[in-house]
C-alpha cells in the first residue's frame, strides 16, 4: 500500500508531521529562521532553515502527513520508498459536466443565503421564500430544493468547510458532451449567434434563438429536413454560453440594471478587514520581449497575472509567461498565491527579506469571463483553495482597486527602466530613448521584478503603513494554511485536451508520449479510444492522462526529453511554423532539432538589433481564451526587430489533421 500526502491543508507550525521516504518527523520548536525537527521513531532532533524545509516541500521531497501516519511510524510499520501514488485522483477534474453544474449551483445558493444572514439552512417557510427569490433572480428553472441545500450545507460543515462536498458522484453518467449536431444546423446556429453579437443590446432568449435558427434552415431546406437539422435547446444554450460572458447573457435577458446588481456582488464598501479574505486578480502586458538564455529560444512578449491581497495590498503570487489574460495564467497565479515561494531559486537571490505571503484565501475577484471559462475558474478555485470566485463589474476599476494600484506603481517605478521596454511612448524616436538593449533575458526580468516587488513595494510606507507591516499585523496569532497535496494543485492548473490512442500511444502536437501504464490501457480499450490529457503549456516534457477505467490521472513522459525538456507550447509551435515556412510538412525528431537550432540562430542574430518596426497584430488580450467575447481587434504595435521576425513566423498557417501534427 502507498501513502500519499494528507488530503487536507497544513501549516508550518509546531506539531506538524512530515514524511521523507520511510522517515517520519515532526516540528518541535520554532526559532526563525530555524525549525527543530524530531524523528517520531528515534526522537533524534536536528535544526533546519525554514526556507530549506519549504524548498523540499515544493520539490515534492517532503509530504505533510496526518496522525494515522505518525501512529504507524511509532509502531515501527514500514513504508514504501516512493512518496507519490501511482494514480492521482482529483475530485473535480474527474467529474462530468452535469455533476459540476449541480455542485456549483448548490454552492451558489448556499453562498447567497449565507449573505442574507442565514446561519442555519434548515428548511423553513421563510427560507423557501428566499430560495424562490434567488431562483427568480438567477433565472433558474430547476433550483435545488431547500432540503437539498440543507443537506449539502451539513456535508460541507462536516468536512471542515470543504466545498467539494457539494458535488455529487455521478461522473460516469452520460457521454463526453460532444456535439452530434449536423454541421448545417451548427453553421446556422453560429450565424444567428453572430447576428446577436452584431446587434448591440439585442435580447437573448434561447427559445427565440432556436426559432431564428429554424428560420435560417428553412431558407435552403424543406421543412421536414430543417426540423431534423434543428439543434435542441440545450445545444443552443451551450453554444450561446461559449460566445457570451455570463454578464452579457444576464444583461441581455433581464436588462442591464438587474445584471449590474447581480454582478456587482463585491462592492467597495465590503472591503476585506484582514489578510487572506479577498484577493484581486488582473494581468499586465509588460511590453518586454523575453528570451530564455538556457535554451536560446524566445519566450515571447512577457505578460504577468498577479494576485494582490485586498486588505494589505501585498502581492501574494504571479504567473509570468507569454500568456495574456487567459484561464491558464489566472489559475497559475491563483496557485502561486496559495503556495509558499521557493527562495532557493536563483531569480529570488536579490530578495532581502523572507516572503511569508501565502495561504488559502476566501474570495478571488476576477474580470468577467466567458461562461464556460468562468465555470472552469470556479471549479479550480474550489479544488486549489476552497475559495469562492467573484466577478468584477466590467469597466469598473474600483472593483479591483488594490491590484490596479499595484500595476500603476509597476508601470511608474519599474517597467520603464527595463531594457527593451516599449511602453507609453508614442513615436519611434521616443522609444529609442534610453533603450539599453532590444530584448531581455527572462531570468533577469524575473529577478528584477521580484526584487522590486518584495524589497521596495512591500516595504514602502503608505497612509496605513507598508504592505509588509499590514500583513504582519493582520496575521498576528495566525499561520497561513497551505494545501498538502501538491500533485492535486499541479493537475488543477493544467490545460485539458482530448486525443485518440494510436499504435505509438499518444501523439500530441507532433510529439510522442509513452508509458507502460498507457500501453496496458491501449491493449484494453483499443488504438482508437479517446482519452483526456492535461498538460502544462510552459513545459511539454510530460503530460497527465486520465485512466478510462477509474478516471484517475497518471504521468506519461515524452519519448524525446532532450527536445521537450523546458520547451513551451509557444516555442514548439514556433519551431513547427519555422519548418512549415521553409516548405517542410512531416518531420522526425531530428528535423525538429534542426529547425529548433534555426530559431536559436535567428535569436542570436536579431536580439541586439536596434531596429524597430510597426506591425499590425491581433489584440490577444481582448478575445483569446475567454475573458471577453469581443473578437480580437487589429492594433498597430511598435516592436523590436526580433519580435517582428518572430511575429512573422507566428503568422504561418498550420494544417489541422496532418499525421504527426495533431493538435
Amino acid at each position: 500500500m502507498q501513502w500519499a500526502a494528507m488530503d487536507s491543508n497544513f501549516t508550518f507550525e509546531i506539531g506538524q508531521c512530515f514524511r521523507r521516504g520511510a522517515t517520519v518527523f515532526r516540528i518541535t520548536e520554532e526559532k526563525m529562521p530555524f525549525l527543530t525537527l524530531q524523528s517520531v521513531e528515534t526522537n533524534q532532533s536536528k535544526n533546519i532553515r525554514y526556507q530549506e524545509l519549504v524548498s523540499q516541500f515544493m520539490a515534492g521531497e517532503l509530504l505533510p502527513v496526518g496522525a494515522e501516519i505518525e501512529i504507524r511510524a511509532l509502531r515501527g510499520d514500514g513504508f514504501l520508498e516512493d512518496d507519490q501514488p501511482v494514480a492521482l485522483h482529483n475530485v473535480l477534474l474527474g467529474m462530468s459536466d452535469a455533476a459540476k453544474a449541480v455542485g456549483l449551483k448548490k454552492i451558489k445558493y448556499i453562498t447567497e443565503l449565507r449573505k442574507l444572514g442565514y446561519e442555519s439552512l434548515r428548511p423553513t417557510p421563510i427560507l423557501e421564500m428566499d430560495i424562490a427569490r434567488l431562483r427568480a433572480r438567477f433565472g433558474d428553472g430547476d433550483s435545488p430544493k431547500a432540503s437539498t441545500i440543507y443537506s449539502t450545507a451539513l456535508k460541507i460543515e462536516k468536512n471542515g468547510g470543504d466545498l467539494r462536498s457539494a458535488f455529487p458522484n455521478f461522473s460516469d453518467k452520460g457521454g463526453r458532451g460532444q456535439s452530434r449536431i449536423d454541421n448545417r444546423g451548427l453553421e446556422a446556429l453560429h450565424r444567428c449567434i453572430q447576428k446577436l453579437k452584431d446587434t448591440k443590446g439585442a435580447r437573448i432568449n434561447y427559445s427565440r434563438l432556436r426559432e431564428d435558427v429554424f428560420s435560417e434552415l428553412i431558407i435552403n431546406n424543406k421543412s421536414d429536413i430543417a426540423i431534423n437539422l434543428l439543434p435542441g435547446i440545450s445545444t443552443v444554450s451551450r453554444q450561446a454560453k461559449k460566445e457570451f460572458t455570463a454578464y452579457e447573457l444576464r444583461s441581455r435577458s433581464v436588462g442591464k440594471k438587474a445584471a449590474n446588481i447581480e454582478f456587482r456582488n463585491h462592492r467597495p464598501r465590503d472591503r476585506a478587514i484582514r489578510p487572506l479574505e479577498v484577493v484581486e486578480f488582473d494581468d499586465k502586458d509588460t511590453r518586454v520581449f523575453g528570451i530564455d538564455e538556457r535554451s536560446g529560444l524566445p519566450i515571447g512578449r512577457i505578460h504577468i497575472t498577479a494576485g494582490v491581497d485586498q486588505n494589505t495590498t501585498v502581492p501574494l503570487g504571479f504567473s509570468i509567461s507569454n500568456q495574456p489574460r487567459n484561464t491558464w495564467s489566472a489559475l497559475n497565479a491563483f496557485a502561486n498565491c496559495v503556495l509558499p515561494k521557493d527562495l532557493s531559486r536563483a531569480e529570488w537571490s536579490d530578495v532581502i527579506d523572507d516572503i511569508p505571503y501565502m495561504g488559502i484565501f476566501g474570495i478571488a475577484v476576477f474580470d468577467n469571463a466567458l461562461y464556460n471559462h468562468a465555470k472552469l475558474l470556479e471549479e479550480s478555485a474550489i479544488e486549489i483553495s476552497n475559495a469562492v470566485v467573484a466577478w468584477a463589474k466590467p469597466y469598473t476599476p474600483t472593483e479591483k482597486s488594490a491590484v490596479e494600484d499595484f500595476w500603476g506603481r509597476v508601470d511608474q517605478d519599474l517597467l520603464h527602466m527595463l531594457p527593451g521596454y516599449l511602453g507609453r511612448k508614442n513615436t519611434k524616436d521616443r522609444i529609442q530613448e534610453g533603450m539599453a538593449a532590444a530584448n531581455m533575458n527572462i531570468f533577469e526580468f524575473k529577478k528584477s521584478f521580484f526584487t522590486w516587488t518584495y524589497n521596495e513595494f512591500c516595504n514602502r510606507q503608505r497612509e496605513r503603513g507598508s504592505p509588509r507591516e499590514l500583513w504582519q499585523t493582520g496575521m498576528q496569532g495566525f499561520k497561513p494554511a497551505i494545501p498538502a497535496d501538491l500533485q492535486r494543485i499541479r493537475l488543477a492548473t493544467m490545460l485539458r485536451h482530448e486525443v485518440r490512442l494510436r499504435p505509438e500511444l499518444i501523439m500530441f502536437k507532433g510529439l510522442n508520449y509513452q508509458s507502460e501504464h498507457l500501453q496496458v490501457m491501449r491493449k484494453k480499450y483499443g488504438s482508437n479510444a479517446q482519452v483526456c490529457i492535461r498538460y502544462n503549456p510552459n513545459n511539454l516534457r510530460e503530460i497527465f492522462v486520465q485512466d478510462l477505467s477509474d478516471r484517475s490521472w497518471f504521468l506519461v513522459p515524452s519519448v524525446h526529453p532532450e527536445y521537450t525538456s523546458g520547451l513551451s507550447m509557444f516555442q514548439h509551435d514556433l519551431i513547427r511554423k519555422k519548418a512549415r515556412e521553409e516548405g517542410a510538412r512531416n518531420y522526425s525528431i531530428s528535423a525538429l532539432h534542426t529547425h529548433k537550432a534555426s530559431v536559436k540562430k535567428l535569436v542570436e542574430q536579431a536580439r541586439f538589433s536596434p531596429k524597430l518596426r510597426e506591425r499590425k497584430v491581433a489584440n490577444r488580450a481582448l478575445g483569446e481564451h475567454g475573458f471577453s467575447s469581443v473578437p480580437p481587434a487589429m492594433i498597430t504595435v511598435v516592436m523590436t526587430d526580433l519580435e517582428a521576425q518572430i511575429a512573422q513566423i507566428e503568422a504561418v498557417e498550420m494544417e489541422d489533421g496532418v499525421d504527426g501534427w495533431e493538435w
